[in-house]
């Protein structure tokens, strides 16, 4: 893996009972599938559009990235250890920053969480 940030980056996948699996639906369908304890590797068409990523064991004191930390809060929650993340964007398509998350974090009533505070 030569990702600059060192994000486990797997072999992207779709669920067999797809399409192309490109929509949100058929995105979703294949994330659900993949957190079933009874899917096989045969369940999955490869290349797809799901990107898998590889947690480090260890969490965010070994590796400050957005895999981990969704993991550690899984884990924190008592939760299966498994997680949907995402880059939110603007409308012009740039990655939002922390003012424009603050901005959409109030008017969808969600909660902000730094991977610091984890740490």
């Amino acid at each position: 893996n030569t990702d600059n940030h060192e994000t486990a980056f797997t072999v992207t996948v779709d669920h067999v009972d797809t399409t192309t699996g490109v929509s949100p639906a058929e995105r979703a369908y294949t994330i659900q599938k993949l957190l079933d304890p009874s899917a096989k590797p045969q369940d999955f068409r490869r290349p797809g559009h799901v990107f898998p990523l590889v947690y480090k064991e260890g969490g965010v004191l070994v590796r400050q990235g957005h895999t981990e930390a969704s993991i550690d809060l899984c884990r924190l929650a008592g939760l299966q250890e498994a997680a949907v993340i995402c880059e939110i964007t603007k409308d012009d398509g740039d990655m939002a920053r922390l003012p424009d998350l603050m901005k959409f974090a109030k008017e969808h009533d969600l909660k902000i969480a730094s991977v610091a505070e984890l740490i």
